[in-house]
């Protein structure tokens, strides 16, 4: 099994996928996208013939995911943890252990899946965008889903309705940036992991320079 792995933590709209990208360049790293959700079960995306994989194949020719998906359909109702950990030793089978998997599943609770694994030294780098550029980019996207129009509203919640216009404001999308990104914060110095905090600006701006940074880490 791998020994280690590289855990991109953070909100949604925080730019993972742009650091992931980015770590992904680095000789000793391998990205692996958002790893946690491709586990739960039901999930059809590991199924979807056209899929693509980071590296530029499709997921049935790509040389990890192709191995992965047949492990992981062997046992569908295991634990998430222990399909995790397979996941892992699939990875130090394919691309051997002295490369690193990078995994921006993001969340809190995929984080927690990760830290579950015996033995895997789960190394956190949090990425946190401005809460400023973070609200904007949310609500962008909710208005382009047209997720508040009233009809849309009240197909997706029936009578609390009133939750999404809740969100819209600026103040409460202040109140759940600051709180998922603190849970985060706390796990990680509940659980001792090793962490790295870095800003999504402050990476756009010199990219070259936090890659360094992050590989000393």
């Amino acid at each position: 099994m791998a020994s280690r792995v590289v855990f991109v933590a953070g909100l949604t709209h925080s730019g993972s996928t742009v650091l992931d990208l980015a770590l992904g360049s680095h000789p000793q790293l391998i990205g692996l996208g958002e790893v946690v959700p491709l586990l739960r079960p039901g999930n059809a995306m590991l199924e979807e013939p056209d899929r693509v994989c980071t590296c530029g194949e499709r997921l049935e020719d790509c040389c990890f995911w192709s191995v992965a998906r047949a492990e992981l359909r062997r046992d569908p109702k295991a634990a998430l943890p222990q399909r995790y950990r397979r996941l892992m030793e699939v990875f130090a089978e394919v691309f051997g252990r002295d490369r690193v998997p990078v995994d921006s599943s993001k969340s809190l609770g995929a984080l927690r899946i990760a830290a579950a694994v015996p033995a895997l030294q789960v190394e956190v780098l949090h990425l946190i965008r401005d809460v400023r550029s973070w609200t904007i980019s949310r609500l962008d996207t909710d208005i382009r889903r047209r997720e508040f129009t009233l009809r849309a509203l009240y197909a997706k919640h029936g009578g609390g309705v009133w939750r999404p216009f809740l969100l819209r404001n600026s103040d409460a999308r202040f109140v759940v940036w600051y709180r998922g990104n603190r849970r985060i914060q706390e796990f990680v110095r509940e659980r001792n992991l090793p962490a790295f905090q870095l800003g999504y600006e402050e990476f756009s701006l010199d990219p070259g320079k936090l890659i360094g940074e992050i590989c000393r880490f």
